[in-house]
């Protein structure tokens, strides 16, 4: 028997897959990376609209009555208030658009008003 030299159609097949899969996993990390970047954007967007609120709702909290509001923007922003007794309990909540993949966040903080 004699032995030949070079490539057979199988092994050229079998690189052909090989290499065929190494490009779709080099796509789908690729197409992750983006989805995961952009997640990353809209919470760091999110995160500031939220301490936006907290430092109009810190700058008098004393002054703050019981009740709600809503900042425009994307993502929006929407706050509410309890004042009973001298801590005033603030929720912000902040709504993602749909396509940045990401769900609401609540943050939650309190003012002391008065002395203690």
């Amino acid at each position: 028997m004699r032995r030949e030299s070079g490539a057979t159609l199988v092994e050229a097949v079998v690189a052909t897959v090989l290499l065929s899969a190494g490009i779709v996993a080099v796509l789908g990390a690729e197409r992750a990376a983006t989805r995961l970047e952009s997640i990353g954007r809209w919470s760091a967007i999110g995160a500031d609209r939220a301490a936006e609120a907290v430092g109009t709702l810190a700058a008098d909290p004393c002054a703050l009555a019981e009740g709600s509001s809503t900042m425009a923007g994307s993502p929006a922003v929407s706050w509410s208030l309890d004042s009973s007794g001298p801590l005033r309990t603030v929720g912000v909540v902040v709504a993602y658009p749909p396509a940045s993949g990401r769900q609401p966040a609540l943050f939650a903080t309190g003012f002391l008003c008065g002395r203690p």
